[in-house]
This record gives structure tokens, C-alpha cells and sequence, in this order.
């Protein structure tokens, strides 16, 4: 029973990606929910303990799928610096990107980059701020968190694919006069979640120590 993790999340997987597709009247909601939880359930077992959900949820992505756990949302990052008023870290994030028509639909590949290709641009930013806008991130807190609170997304994710291309993790929702909102693709997420469990069936043992400093707190020294 070393993989049983394995196994289970492949159930989970399964029935998320069956209701992904409608059965049952169901839909991205319920999926995801099943996802997430599914996710949180593994983090629990490896970091048991209170008031800890978001940054243990978040610890397990970066390390089981740093590939793509650790990437950062550049349209949402450049929200967060247009609402601080940063005008000369905009330029040099667009500088580095060039500029995309609001009516370009727009993926993971397109658009987003590694946090050392953001700090590479925009040098003067703080690790914090950048995590902020990393996938494991935002997929706590605009759908992991947003779901099961509120059964909705939050403000910057829609539940709307804009892109039919399923190995890429996200694509970007245009909206009129609305910031582009991130989807994180069911089998993305499913992905993610068995890459999850494969990390916990591969551990000598469970639970593990707390690190001295979570990663989405953005500690020096915590790379």
C-alpha cells in the first residue's frame, strides 16, 4: 500500500474530470472542489495542525509541480502593480513581454513567466508580492478557498475556459472593460493533484516538521 495516496487521488481525479464534463448536472464548480479538497487532504496528513491551511496547500504544489506551481500570473501581477501606481514596473514587465490586443485570448505559454524571468525584468520587487501572483497562490485563495466558501471564483478567475488546449494549466477571460481573469483547467488541476499524492507516496515518512518559513511568505533565504 506504499502508493496508496496515489490511488486515491486517481479516484478523486476521475470523478472531477466526469463531472467536469456534466455528469450528474454537474460542472467546473464541483470538480474543482473535489480537486482542491483532495489536495488539501494530502497537505493536512503532511503538516497537520491548525491555521495553517493556506500556506501547507500551497507548500505541497510548489514542491510536488514546481514547474508549474511556482509560475506567476503576469496579467494579474501587472493589476496588482497598476493599482499601486508603479508605472516603471509596468513598462519594464511590457518591455519584456511586448503587448497583446485586449481581444487576444491568452494562455499560460503566451504570457506567463517563471518568478526568476519576473526578477530578471523587474528586479525591485519583493518575493512576497511576486508569490502572491503564483499559481498555487491564487489557486488557494480565487478557487480553492473562493469555492468553498462561496461557491463561486473569486474577482481575478473565471469559470470559463477561453482555450480548448488541455496540457496547457491556464488560460485568460476577456471581459469588457474588466481586467483579465485567470481559469485554471480541470485537467491542469487534476494533474497537479496527482503529482500531490505521488510527492506524499514518495516521502520516507509523515507527518514532516513545519519549515522554519513557509514559501508563500516570501522569506529570504526561501527559494
Amino acid at each position: 500500500m506504499k502508493h496508496w495516496r496515489t490511488e486515491w487521488m486517481a479516484t478523486k481525479s476521475n470523478i472531477a474530470l466526469k463531472l467536469a464534463q456534466g455528469d450528474c448536472g454537474a460542472g467546473y464548480a464541483e470538480s474543482v472542489i473535489i480537486l482542491c479538497s483532495a489536495i488539501s487532504a494530502v497537505a493536512a496528513e503532511l503538516w497537520p495542525g491548525k491555521r495553517k491551511d493556506r500556506a501547507r496547500f500551497i507548500e505541497l504544489i510548489v514542491h510536488s509541480t514546481p514547474s508549474s506551481g511556482r509560475l506567476v500570473s503576469v496579467p494579474l501581477l501587472l493589476e496588482i502593480l497598476k493599482g499601486e501606481g508603479r508605472t516603471q514596473e509596468i513598462q519594464l514587465l511590457n518591455d519584456q513581454l511586448g503587448r497583446f490586443q485586449e481581444t487576444r485570448v491568452l494562455t499560460s505559454e503566451d504570457i506567463d513567466l517563471k518568478e526568476e524571468e519576473v526578477f530578471a525584468s523587474v528586479p525591485n520587487l519583493s518575493l512576497k508580492a511576486v508569490r502572491s501572483c503564483s499559481y498555487a497562490n491564487l489557486l488557494y485563495d480565487e478557487i480553492r478557498s473562493s469555492y468553498v466558501h462561496q461557491y463561486d471564483p473569486g474577482n481575478r478567475a473565471n469559470p470559463w475556459p477561453m482555450s480548448s488546449r488541455k496540457t496547457s494549466p491556464a488560460s485568460y477571460v476577456n471581459v469588457l472593460n474588466r481586467p483579465r481573469e485567470i481559469h485554471f483547467h480541470v485537467e491542469w488541476l487534476a494533474n497537479i493533484a496527482h503529482q500531490a499524492a505521488v510527492f506524499a507516496d514518495g516521502l520516507p515518512s509523515v507527518p514532516l516538521t513545519d519549515p522554519d518559513s513557509w514559501w508563500i511568505h516570501g522569506e529570504p533565504g526561501n527559494l
